[in-house]
């Protein structure tokens, strides 16, 4: 479970270090390099929305959440909080 709090806490890190880098980026930059660090961000948000994707695919093996009926109450939570990442 440590495995899950570590992604829990790296949400909250993310987007604080996103908001700092904008917020750096508009005082040295006066708002001129705000295209190019959106761009850095996309790239790093994808990044991070594919890495946790796999994370989170491993804990289920490792939890054995693969056998689940498809009409079980966790499936569409799952499918659910999947696209809430997306």
């Amino acid at each position: 479970m440590d495995c899950v709090q570590e992604l829990s806490h790296s949400v909250n890190k993310l987007f604080g270090l996103a908001l700092a880098a904008v917020d750096n980026c508009l005082t040295l930059t006066d708002g001129l390099g705000v295209g190019g660090l959106l761009g850095a961000l996309q790239a790093l948000f994808s990044k991070y929305a594919s890495d946790f994707s796999n994370a989170l695919q491993s804990i289920r093996k490792k939890c054995r959440l693969e056998d689940l009926p498809p009409d079980s109450h966790f499936q569409e939570d799952w499918a659910a909080f999947q696209s809430a990442i997306r």
